[in-house]
């Protein structure tokens, strides 16, 4: 178990330093130590503050698959349902302090792997915030899954528990809208394979190294109107974090994506209001402003 945590720090500080892999509290980490126990990044936590004694939540991730299979194979799932079946299935282990699991913790169950990266890449994004994303990345890539947009939480598990049944082992998973999913059994290659993917897509669409200091930033109006993922609705046009370094990082990255989409010559993707209004009202989202603003 011990290596198994080490290792998962490790990845989450590689990926959490770096600005445009995350943004304040966006994307999860997890290892699975054994056929039942699971160690996930805590909601509203970021993922370069992760350590051996804090960050961390352990679940049952045998039991929490039960419950997915279950709540789809009846249609009767929702957000409300998944969150306390999750919750209690969390199992408390000294010295990590009683938390609530990233609301993504769903997925990291499904995945038949020890470890699972979620990130928000912006070179992914660049894609999966585009129409022609999905057939660059056929370009670029030879097995992955594709999850066209569907709200984070229960949405987003029940559409990959279904995806799974097209391909059952995917390494490469990209959201539409939300960013990129990897997993694998060994944590280092897993963290070269994140940085290879991040590489080719920029190669491929000769797009710049982001680079916070030197970005155009949109009109935050504009930004408000035209929203690209999920963090965004969050931390981005909320009015009690507009001003924070959390915003001014997915402003940034905001901008970033959609210049380079432009630059590429594709076509921007929007989210929905309805789904934007659906994400700004969601408990767990709200819950994981609550400890950010902390």
């Amino acid at each position: 178990m011990k290596k198994k945590i080490t290792n998962l720090v490790k990845l989450s500080r590689e990926i959490g330093v770096h600005l445009d892999y995350v943004q304040g509290s966006g994307g999860n980490i997890s290892v699975k130590i054994s056929d039942d126990l699971m160690a996930i990044k805590a909601s509203g936590y970021e993922l370069k503050n992760v350590s051996e004694t804090s960050g961390l939540v352990f679940v049952n991730h045998a039991q929490i698959n039960q419950k997915i299979s279950e709540f789809c194979h009846k249609k009767n799932g929702d957000d409300e349902k998944f969150s306390a079946a999750v919750d209690s299935l969390t199992k408390r282990i000294a010295p990590y302090q009683e938390s609530r699991p990233s609301m993504e913790t769903g997925f990291h169950s499904l995945l038949p792997f020890k470890y699972v990266i979620h990130s928000h890449s912006v070179y992914a994004a660049v894609l999966v915030c585009s129409f022609e994303g999905k057939k660059i990345a056929a370009e670029i890539f030879f097995d992955f899954l594709w999850v066209e947009y569907c709200n984070p939480g229960w949405q987003l598990t029940a559409e990959i528990f279904n995806g799974l049944k097209k391909l059952s082992k995917p390494q490469i998973i990209f959201l539409q809208n939300h960013g990129l999913i990897l997993a694998g059994d060994d944590a280092d290659e897993l963290l070269k394979l994140h940085t290879q993917i991040n590489n080719k897509i920029k190669k491929h669409l000769n797009i710049p190294e982001f680079c916070f200091d030197k970005i155009k930033i949109f009109d935050q109006e504009f930004m408000k109107k035209n929203v690209l993922f999920p963090d965004q609705i969050v931390f981005g046009i909320s009015g009690e974090f507009s001003q924070s370094q959390i915003a001014s990082h997915i402003f940034a990255a905001y901008s970033y994506i959609l210049q380079s989409i432009d630059k590429s010559g594709l076509e921007p993707i929007f989210i929905s209001k309805e789904n934007v209004d659906f994400v700004a009202n969601m408990e767990s989202e709200k819950y994981r402003k609550k400890v950010a603003k902390k």
